[in-house]
């Protein structure tokens, strides 16, 4: 295998859950859940939650989106 070909595979094992943004999609719904929640029983709205599930959810997408991208290119 020339080093090309070693790069790739490398990069196909290496790639999981968290490059292709699977993972933030999860956290930034969850958060965002759980800020909803908190907002409709409680009344209280986190700032947390306003500031990091928008965050997540944009961070996965783009790493989505990328990973397809990268995954078209093979």
């Amino acid at each position: 295998m020339d080093k090309k070909t070693d790069h790739k595979a490398d990069e196909r094992a290496t790639s999981g859950p968290v490059s292709s943004g699977k993972t933030n999609l999860i956290i930034g719904g969850g958060i965002g859940a759980y800020g909803t929640t908190l907002a409709l029983t409680v009344g209280y709205i986190c700032p947390v939650c306003v500031v990091a599930a928008p965050a997540f959810l944009g961070v996965g997408a783009w790493q989505t989106l990328k990973a397809r991208a990268d995954k078209k290119s093979d």
